[in-house]
């Protein structure tokens, strides 16, 4: 992938905890992050209820306004964190009177090679898999939409469920590997501010008929 030598720009910090520990989160940006990729305005709503503005001097100034976007922005950098650590982050935050704990250092980071303003299109395989959740009381439901499969590939798919996972293998077919602890996709990002899957008691249902597969976990 490429990089991109970033020097980051102190917005704001805030003060959470792990295991006893303080932990500080500095919320910094640079106007060379590129912008994200574009979603459809209901996705976006769902995940931040606003609207998108892929300008990053836009994105720090609506923090500054809008509270609520500012409290989504939190808590995508704690999930952040979360998925390449250990920690378990407080939701119980402060917010110091500070722009950052500690100097922010320039740094070089690897961006997925599709941002790169210019770049060519990324050619890859289309998935016929979509997919969607919803919440019925406790539970968690999510439904895959299949093509018209035929009964023998049926039966020897395969359906591998992790706490913030999921994998739909069809013989023939390309993988649909949702991994929520890594995705930025609008609709992951509003399953994965939920609770974990529950692997023990997930349950799947092929609902032929409707060429739908549904998990309620």
């Amino acid at each position: 992938m490429p990089s991109l030598s970033l020097a980051p720009v102190p917005g704001f910090c805030i003060k959470s905890s792990a295991d006893g520990r303080k932990v500080f989160v500095n919320i910094a940006w640079d106007k060379h992050v590129p912008p994200p990729p574009a979603a459809s305005e209901q996705l976006i709503a769902r995940a931040i209820h606003g609207d998108d503005d892929p300008d990053p001097d836009a994105w720090y100034s609506r923090t500054l306004t809008d509270p609520e976007f500012k409290l989504f922005i939190i808590e995508l950098a704690l999930q952040r964190i979360e998925a390449q650590s250990s920690l378990v982050l407080s939701r119980h935050i402060a917010t110091p009177n500070i722009a950052s704990k500690g100097k922010l250092l320039p740094r070089t980071v690897t961006i997925p090679a599709s941002l790169v303003p210019g770049a060519p299109p990324h050619i890859q395989e289309l998935s016929p898999f979509n997919w969607s959740w919803s919440k019925h009381g406790t539970e968690i439901h999510i439904q895959i939409s299949v093509p018209n499969l035929p009964r023998p590939v049926i039966e020897h798919a395969t359906l591998d469920i992790e706490p913030r996972r999921f994998i739909l293998r069809v013989p023939e077919y390309p993988i649909l590997d949702v991994n929520l602890a890594s995705s930025d996709a609008a609709e992951a990002l509003t399953l994965k501010r939920q609770r974990p899957l529950l692997i023990d008691s997930a349950t799947s249902q092929w609902r032929v008929a409707d060429k739908m597969l549904v998990i309620v976990a």
